[in-house]
């Protein structure tokens, strides 16, 4: 590998220090996005009409889907998540009541048609 190569000709590596310093520095990265997340389900959760929170609401939640697979990927190669991973179930639970529950064949509810607002 490139790292054995840089060892075995005695070359300045520096490699592992600044791949930790980049664990950490993605680590910071993530909790700023799931508390950004926090802000964007607040906002889909003030939406007046329901089909508008729902909509946002499933956007949020995609996004802290792909924060979870990069918060897995970060744990994966050492960085400490746990905190920003919190941050994501906690958001996600948030959004649940904006968030219309399936049938087993996955349709939607139709319980709560009458409640447009």
């Amino acid at each position: 590998s490139t790292v054995r190569w840089v060892k075995r000709n005695r070359l300045p590596n520096e490699l592992r220090q600044l791949g930790e310093r980049l664990l950490v520095a993605l680590s910071r990265l993530l909790r700023l996005v799931a508390n950004t997340l926090r802000g964007m389900s607040t906002a889909a959760s003030a939406q007046k009409i329901k089909a508008m929170r729902t909509a946002a609401a499933l956007k949020v939640r995609a996004h802290i889907e792909k924060g979870h697979r990069a918060a897995l990927a970060l744990e994966a190669s050492g960085a400490e998540v746990a905190e920003a991973r919190a941050e994501f179930e906690s958001v996600d639970a948030s959004l649940e009541p904006h968030i219309p529950a399936r049938d087993v064949g996955g349709a939607e509810s139709d319980d709560d048609d009458d409640d447009y607002y």
